[in-house]
């Protein structure tokens, strides 16, 4: 159908092309409300003590922390949303290579796994925040401490 200016459906192309926008989100680098400085406060379910020093610092589109022994950085992105949770994208995870007592590298490994595998951050109703793995199990939580 044709309107009077010689134009088939100008509307609904208008329309289509801002539905197709909005379905293919695309992913955005860093962000979220997550800027700033964090420490661990639990990892696989365990509590962790400050004095441990694991830390998780966001800025922009990096990721970097203190696991224990070594420092690491990583590029993350969140995905498109769903729900009450943001997908998230980290890696890959670049790390010094230091060698420490056998506690503090498994420590260490599994908080790499951790951050390596995370599927999902969200915000706890107490304020913290965890992140989640793929079957969502809390593999991470820590809380503000820098902004």
């Amino acid at each position: 159908m044709s309107s009077r200016f010689g134009h088939r459906r100008p509307v609904q192309g208008v329309v289509l092309l801002l539905l197709a926008c909005a379905m293919a989100a695309p992913a955005r680098a860093g962000g979220g409300g997550l800027d700033g400085s964090w420490q661990v406060t639990a990892l696989d379910g365990r509590p962790v003590a400050a004095a441990d020093g694991l830390t998780l610092a966001f800025r922009g589109d990096q990721l970097s922390g203190f696991a224990g022994c070594n420092r690491f950085s990583a590029p993350y992105r969140f995905e498109p949303p769903a729900g009450d949770t943001q997908p998230v994208a980290i890696g890959p995870i670049r790390a010094t290579r230091m060698a420490c007592e056998p506690a503090k590298m498994e420590r260490e490994t599994a908080m790499m796994r951790a951050i390596g595998t995370a599927h999902t951050i969200s915000r706890a109703q107490d304020g913290a925040v965890e992140m989640r793995s793929e079957t969502g199990k809390v593999t991470l939580r820590f809380v503000q401490t820098a902004p």
